[in-house]
């Protein structure tokens, strides 16, 4: 019965239907084969599903989001709007395109601007800290290094701005393709370790004709050989190819295209060779017939407009393994085994109609990723930039076109002759300084062409400003006008900036949070599928081992974007005042509050919003190490400081007083020195006056004694 109702369901109802029946109830039987014709499905009728499916997918030939597109790539491309009238003005604005290239670099800048990476894994279950690390790294090294990450997201992106989705499939592939060695003058050990290889087949044998080898132990000539051999090496990896829209194929009504989507794929065109050495039967695929009908859908010959890029010849090469087929590459719900449930299931099949299937397995998860700029709730295509700027492009031609058309008038304006009295070819030449002959004067009258209004120029900005308005790309980002910025504060240019940004953050989040998520998903599911023995790579130039085995693949991931130039300066100084924050917190004795861990990791944020490179090269990882033992409470540190600031004080005085006594003491010792010289000296000069007087008084006794003599002889005479 119908819950809540008093009558009973359809289901009620049929399932009394066929389990009693008119006669009462029936012997017992599997209910999932009576309903609805549950049965295990023949090759056939698989076939006939796939079939119907392709044709009545979105990507069928003719759509109407086809023609969507078309016309975007014809904007973007600049092609004519059919409208064009010969001999006026056909110039057009680049609106679609100015709108998608200045979107493109922000979008860059956002998942490649920093030096961290592009996805992080957290961990779901405990002690998965070291598991999220390493594939984390790995994830990211991959998509990059191997993957050609780089050229995809821009790829990915671009197509999503100008074609409503963008379109990736991300997939292990296992190839094998042989290679030719030939080896030269090898012994028969040597021979023999080459034949041991499983994956090697010896194309051409013989003895060496070239220079004697000689035997090392024997020192006599040794028996050597010439050989060549095919070696098939099997080589595994992730691959990520872009693939443009026409060739996806889409149930229609479908919202969304993930694991549970029952019906999706896409076209690729391949060589016989290459699925052959993707391990598909050779003997059917060498049998699979031609087919070019993808060759010539309108969203691949407007893509493929120039002529230089486009087949002029369709004929088949002449070696059968050159010969080039298109592939279905397909995800399915089907229930093959009829136990009344939808498996999801990878087909690969060539053709749309009469199809051959040549794979057909059953999976985990759907290889398809998309993204939608502008995404519209319940529908699978939404909008784009370039949707929203293509009548922006017819209008503002339009009015351009005129203007020019104008201009062109006013120049070179519009005459009334009178027939057969004015020469023609003169009037026609309009070179400056002209003559034009006339049989009288008055046979020639110009025609008066109206200006065209100032307002013109008015409603052509008007519509530029709508567009910047609509997708959100302004002058703002190729730089602002000096003009407006000269009465401008700083505050106010990030607002603006910041403003003109908005939209496109937006998109950078939408992005992030579809197609790039899932993208990070799915390479982690690959790698935990296939990587099945630990192996090393190089990173921040060290080489690190891990073991894809030991990771969850069901583990969150959280996508990294940047940020705008003025978010990026906000966000540097944040995280200074954080740092500077914890560098007071420990001086304070708060060491348990901050680790290491808490300053790496904020120095590491730092080094990726600054976009200067890995933290690696300027910091490394502590760990989970603690800090050395905890330094003294901050009073009993300045009391120490104290103490120790006035024993140094001490000290000084005390040597201050030391010097000045040995300065005295030095002084003292002079001046006593100097008394005592001075008055040795003044000794020695009295000591020389009193012989110098004795000598004098002993001169002037000698020299009286000598008169008296003298007198008194003169008196005796």
């Amino acid at each position: 019965m119908a819950e809540g109702m008093g009558y009973p369901s359809q289901s009620d109802e049929l399932f009394d239907q066929v389990m009693l029946g008119e006669d009462g109830p029936k012997p017992a039987t599997n209910f999932a084969e009576t309903i609805g014709g549950i049965h295990p499905l023949t090759t056939q009728e698989v076939e006939a599903q796939v079939e119907f499916e392709i044709i009545d997918s979105i990507g069928a030939y003719g759509s109407p989001v086809h023609e969507q597109r078309r016309i975007n790539l014809r904007r973007y491309y600049g092609k004519p709007f059919g409208n064009e009238v010969e001999g006026q003005s056909q110039a057009q604005v680049s609106t679609v395109a100015d709108t998608v290239e200045w979107m493109q670099p922000a979008i860059v800048r956002a998942f490649f601007g920093g030096s961290g990476n592009t996805w992080d894994f957290q961990p779901t279950r405990p002690n998965e800290e070291r598991s999220a690390t390493e594939a984390s790294d790995v994830v990211n090294h991959i998509f990059l290094n191997e993957c050609d990450g780089f050229s995809k997201f821009m790829d990915f992106t671009k197509t999503g701005l100008l074609e409503k989705r963008g379109f990736l499939a991300v997939y292990f592939e296992e190839k094998s393709e042989p290679k030719q060695h030939t080896y030269e003058g090898v012994t028969s050990d040597m021979v023999g370790a080459i034949m041991s290889d499983p994956n090697v087949e010896v194309m051409a044998f013989g003895e060496h004709q070239g220079e004697i080898i000689i035997d090392e132990m024997t020192g006599q000539p040794a028996e050597s050989f010439d050989v060549t051999v095919k070696r098939v090496t099997p080589i595994g990896r992730i691959r990520i190819d872009s693939i443009p829209p026409e060739h996806m194929l889409l149930p229609r009504r479908e919202t969304e295209l993930n694991d549970e989507t029952r019906f999706s794929g896409y076209r690729k065109k391949m060589s016989v060779g290459e699925l052959i050495a993707l391990g598909y039967d050779p003997e059917i695929v060498t049998l699979l017939p031609s087919d070019n009908k993808a060759e010539f859908t309108e969203g691949r010959i407007e893509r493929l407009y120039d002529e230089n890029s486009f087949p002029t010849n369709l004929q088949e090469r002449g070696d059968g393994a050159s010969r080039e087929l298109w592939v279905n590459f397909i995800w399915m719900r089907i229930d093959e085994d009829g136990d009344g449930y939808a498996e999801l299931r990878h087909i690969v099949c060539i053709g749309d109609t009469g199809i051959k299937i040549i794979s057909d397995r059953e999976v985990s998860h759907n290889n398809l990723i998309s993204w939608c700029p502008i995404p519209m709730p319940h529908k699978f295509f939404g909008q784009c930039p370039a949707d929203q700027a293509v009548d922006l492009q017819v209008i503002e031609s339009t009015i351009l076109r005129q203007m020019l058309d104008n201009q062109y008038r006013l120049n070179y304006g519009r005459y009334e002759v009178v027939d057969g009295q004015v020469e023609i070819d003169d009037l026609v030449d309009q070179k400056p300084g002209g003559t034009v002959r006339v049989s009288a004067p008055g046979m020639v009258r110009a025609l008066e062409t109206p200006a065209m209004p100032s307002w013109g120029f008015e409603l052509l900005n008007y519509m530029t400003s709508m567009g910047e308005k609509r997708t959100g790309v302004s002058s703002w980002q190729q730089g602002p006008d000096a003009a407006d910025m000269k009465y401008q504060t700083s505050s106010a240019v990030s607002n603006v900036s910041t403003a003109s940004e908005s939209k496109i953050t937006l998109i950078n989040t939408v992005l992030a949070q579809t197609g790039m998520k899932q993208l990070g998903q799915k390479i982690l599911q690959l790698i935990c599928e296939n990587y099945t023995q630990p192996f090393v790579y190089r990173l921040r130039g060290e080489w690190v081992q891990c073991d894809p085995r030991e990771w969850n693949s069901m583990m969150d991931v959280k996508v990294n974007t940047g940020l705008g130039v003025g978010e990026t300066e906000a966000k540097t100084m944040k995280l200074m005042m954080i740092l500077d924050t914890q560098k007071q917190a420990l001086q304070s004795g708060l060491g348990n509050i901050v680790s290491q861990r808490n300053v790496y990791n904020t120095l590491k944020e730092l080094c990726k919003v600054t976009g200067i490179g890995s933290d690696g090269y300027f910091f490394t990882d502590p760990g989970d190490e603690p800090w050395p033992d905890p330094e003294p409470d901050f009073a009993t540190q300045v009391k120490f400081q104290e103490s120790e600031r006035r024993a140094l004080e001490d000290q000084k005085q005390d040597q201050q007083a030391t010097m000045s006594l040995a300065v005295q003491a030095s002084q003292q010792e002079d001046i006593a020195r100097f008394r005592y010289e001075e008055l040795e000296h003044k000794a020695r000069l009295d000591v020389m006056s009193m012989a110098n007087r004795r000598d004098i008084a002993q001169i002037q006794a000698e020299a009286m004694i000598k008169a008296a003599h003298s007198n008194r002889s003169t008196a005796r005479e």
